[in-house]
């Protein structure tokens, strides 16, 4: 009976051996679910219970599995022992490997238990600490960098006495030794007492002086936050649920508005100097006024204006903020010409159309009269990289209006310039060789074509329906232009010049869904 039970609870304590690993393995790859936790703790009990039991008999018959006697024992003890070994190291082996990032639940517990710290918020009163306070206890336990920069936006709530109730902030800097390291600071109260904060040995930083997290704590000790929470609390005295107010700071920041914005006097920067704008008066005539800014509001109450606190704050006038504008423009039409070769258009709906060859040259269409959905342009050129533009035709289309549809050039004389109408269902393409100084319009010889596109009379097109002109292509030497019943067709006519627009023959049909 002994020898029975011996053999019944070895055998059960392999079998759960083996499962508890299986299911361990499973953990570990993917996560705390709920039947593996209850498979888990059971498959553990009953490898205990089952081992207690095949010890305690093997004691009572004074047997060592080590000793038995019988080749066939000693062949199956011998086999499972082998069994053992290879399923203990397997499933061993791939707990390791679910321990490696982005491998497995288990990498994940891991890499939170080296880079998540939690920590006691002891300076945790607003009006006594600051958000200063956030920073002290967490340097005490991690040695923060001395620089510190946001990545998007810095956010502590607090209540009417000043107890911070929340925080979010993900801060970057430089540690002693010149390595990144980035912060993401989580606090919430009805969760727990403790600042939570992952650390990570990288981030995408460009360390931009615009992002400094320090402006915010020299504008917080000069405003009067707490004065203005309490004027807010009489208004809100006998509401059901006490409001919760917030610091929101997001580094530099621009107004177009003088509503809630208070000036504070004060050296922001660190440069010695105090400057900028005093007032915001001059916002009533346009422009912006530009600088570090923490708002303060009521997050549940959005009718309330914020106040918006800004020191040094520097007044953009209209005309700075078009000219960045515009020279922002450029640099997007300078990027498309460079790895594309191609034009942009400008997506504020002025209908402007710009083309860079290089850095420093470039044209554009500007848009001089519109009515109805049609405009007339003038063509303009830069060779200074768009500081300075000049008007090279003053109408480009002779008196044709449209929509512009591209510029591209190929050197500094020769390029093609292209308009359609508002419908796009037919375009004209003008064609240029002395820098858009003169233009000619190309007229392409329709009564040679000879083949059509295949679904032509299937749709009930006739070759007179052929009139929108995409903008030319080249082709090595040559240069191709596509001739469809409208823009965003897939099939069509083709013709190529071999001398620079000047003619063109017609040499075939194309088919985008032709995958032959």
């Amino acid at each position: 009976m002994k020898y029975q039970l011996e053999f019944i609870f070895g055998k059960l304590s392999i079998l759960y051996y083996i499962l508890f690993l299986l299911v361990t393995c499973v953990l570990c790859k993917y996560g705390s679910i709920r039947q593996l936790k209850f498979a888990f703790l059971a498959l553990g009990i009953l490898l205990v219970l089952s081992l207690c039991i095949w010890i305690g008999c093997l004691i009572a018959e004074k047997e060592n599995p080590l000793k038995m006697k019988g080749a066939l024992r000693k062949t199956v003890f011998g086999t499972e022992l082998l069994i053992l070994l290879v399923v203990t190291v397997g499933c061993i082996s791939y707990i390791v490997y679910t321990a490696i990032p982005y491998n497995g639940a288990l990498s994940w517990k891991v890499d939170s238990l080296f880079k998540t710290k939690k920590i006691e918020y002891e300076h945790n009163n607003f009006f006594r600490d600051g958000a200063e306070g956030l920073i002290k206890d967490v340097n005490k336990k991690l040695k923060l960098p001395d620089e510190l920069y946001i990545t998007d936006s810095f956010e502590m709530s607090f209540d009417k006495d000043g107890t911070i109730t929340r925080v979010s902030a993900y801060l970057y800097g430089q540690n002693e030794k010149g390595k990144d390291k980035t912060y993401l600071i989580d606090y919430d109260i009805d969760k727990s007492d403790k600042i939570v904060v992952q650390i990570a040995g990288y981030a995408n930083a460009d360390y931009d002086d615009d992002k400094k997290l320090d402006p915010m704590f020299t504008i917080l000790e000069k405003s009067d936050c707490k004065m203005q929470v309490t004027q807010w609390n009489l208004d809100y005295a006998f509401a059901d649920n006490p409001p919760e107010y917030e610091i929101l700071y997001y580094g530099k920041r621009s107004f177009a508005s003088s509503e809630g914005l208070v000036y504070l006097p004060g050296d922001v920067d660190g440069d010695g100097e105090v400057g900028g704008m005093t007032d915001f008066t001059a916002l009533d005539s346009g422009g912006e006024a530009l600088g570090y800014e923490v708002s303060l509001y009521l997050p549940q109450d959005e009718s309330v204006t914020p106040v918006r606190y800004m020191m040094e704050p520097e007044y953009i006038s209209p005309d700075t903020i078009s000219q960045n504008e515009q020279a922002e423009k450029d640099s997007q039409a300078k990027e498309q010409g460079k790895e594309n070769n191609t034009w942009t258009v400008d997506t504020d709906g002025s209908g402007v159309v710009r083309f860079f060859l290089n850095e420093q040259k470039g044209w554009k269409l500007s848009v001089v009269d519109a009515a109805l959905g049609t405009r007339y342009y003038k063509l303009e050129t830069t060779s200074d990289g768009g500081y300075n533009w000049t008007t090279v035709n003053e109408d480009p289309f002779d008196g044709n209006g449209g929509v512009g549809e591209g510029i591209q050039f190929f050197d500094e004389q020769f390029g093609f310039i292209g308009l359609s109408g508002a419908s796009q269902t037919h375009s004209s393409i003008y064609v240029t060789k002395d820098g858009g100084k003169t233009l000619k319009e190309i007229e392409l010889p329709m009564d040679t074509v000879t083949e059509y596109p295949l679904h032509m009379q299937e749709y009930g097109f006739t070759l007179e329906d052929y009139q929108y002109l995409e903008m030319p292509q080249q082709d090595g030497e040559n240069y191709t232009i596509h001739v469809m019943t409208q823009s965003g067709e897939t099939e069509g006519l083709v013709f190529t010049s071999e001398d620079q627009g000047e003619n063109w023959i017609f040499t075939g049909v194309f088919d985008e869904n032709d995958l032959s």
